[in-house]
């Protein structure tokens, strides 16, 4: 078995077909790879499709669970994973006509195959490609310190590698990617990015990355604060990348703060406050807008929100 892709499934009856039909009709045959669905305790009729389809393909596996989020669900299809290399797949996207053999072609060899990805509207004239400039760097370490995207889709693992790293995604949070990304880089000793993307990345508007949800501020924090724990174990010359991390991930805390009401507005900024130890991260940032941040909220620690909004009414970069 080479490879295994790993899809979870939470209410998503309008876009689950298309994701599970793009990721069976290959070209390599169906004892080379297996399809992992894990249903995520589904309301609506997403398990019915995906056992309807399922039907059709001989390398599908279905597993269904309790409703535990997205790290849940990836963790338990990686636990029972086959394949040599294992590839998460979310299931509102989908994957290209028949790349299958090259991810395994390109993968061979490498603990991570990187790839771009194609931004995929209803309206495919707004199709957009976000792709790699450099595509020579071959050592994840160096990829860490360059510019990379945070979402586990868009590569592909040894499972060894994965296994032996103890990298796993952090459970009941969203963001997983987030804490999980940066971790995986850093160990990550030879990678390699795909020539071309092949992973269309769905932007539907109600999806987890587009809607409101105060808790996705607080799961900031803690992604976060397992960073800080993380970087304080790295080479001493990639501190200041995991600072510049920790940093933005505070900030894009925040910014999610515009979408509070008073009372979760409170809430954030004393659960800031709380873990105001983050703050030397900012401080220790390379980036000028971070550094200095960090210093007002060391002066100021209960008033973070308010100081990072008066920052950005200025318009301080």
């Amino acid at each position: 078995m080479k490879l295994s892709i790993i899809i979870p499934v939470y209410n998503v009856e309008k876009y689950v077909e298309k994701c599970l039909r793009s990721c069976a009709e290959q070209d390599i045959s169906f004892d080379e790879y297996e399809i992992i669905i894990i249903n995520d305790g589904a309301k609506d009729n997403s398990l019915e499709i995906i056992e309807r389809v399922a039907k059709d393909y001989n390398n599908i596996t279905i597993l269904s669970q309790e409703n535990a989020g997205l790290s849940s669900a990836r963790n338990k299809g990686l636990s029972i994973a086959k394949g040599e290399y294992v590839w998460f797949v979310d299931s509102d996207d989908w994957i290209d006509k028949n790349c299958l053999q090259n991810i395994l072609s390109e993968v061979d060899g490498n603990d991570v195959l990187v790839m771009g990805y194609i931004e995929a509207y209803d309206d495919i004239s707004k199709n957009n490609i976000v792709d790699y400039k450099d595509k020579n760097i071959n050592f994840g370490k160096c990829l860490l310190l360059s510019w990379f995207f945070f979402p586990a889709q868009l590569y592909v693992f040894k499972r060894s590698f994965l296994l032996n790293n103890s990298l796993s995604f952090y459970l009941g949070i969203f963001h997983e990617d987030s804490e999980f990304t940066p971790k995986m880089l850093y160990y990550a000793d030879k990678i390699k990015i795909l020539t071309k993307p092949i992973y269309y990345f769905y932007k539907r508007p109600n999806s987890i990355t587009t809607s409101v949800n105060p808790k996705k501020s607080f799961d900031y924090i803690v992604v976060a604060s397992s960073l800080s724990i993380f970087s304080q174990d790295v080479e001493i010359k990639y501190e200041n990348k995991f600072n510049d991390i920790i940093s933005l991930i505070i900030n894009s805390s925040l910014h999610n703060s515009y979408n509070m009401n008073r009372i979760a507005f409170k809430e954030l900024n004393h659960y800031i406050y709380e873990h105001k130890y983050l703050f030397k991260h900012l401080i220790g940032s390379s980036i000028l807008k971070y550094k200095f941040e960090g210093m007002l909220f060391c002066i100021f620690p209960k008033y973070t929100i308010f100081i990072y909004r008066l920052l950005r009414k200025f318009n301080f970069k």
